[in-house]
């Protein structure tokens, strides 16, 4: 949740997010954009994340650019 935290940190500009996608995940945003909702990565995940949510609001700041 890199990418979300960096929006936290550096305001809405979608080129900041596109580019931690991109550079620290090797991901683009129309790839985050492929996320189904089926809920398993927050099942497996320890922190309780709302990583759906979170991917979701990633994927439309970054592509807002």
């Amino acid at each position: 949740m890199d990418a979300y935290n960096m929006r936290i940190l550096q305001g809405s500009d979608g080129k900041h997010i596109a580019d931690r996608l991109k550079w620290h995940w090797n991901m683009e945003p129309s790839e985050a954009a492929d996320c189904t909702g089926c809920g398993q990565c927050e099942q497996a995940c320890t922190q309780h994340l709302p990583i759906i949510e979170r991917l979701h609001e990633i994927v439309d700041t970054a592509q807002a650019e």
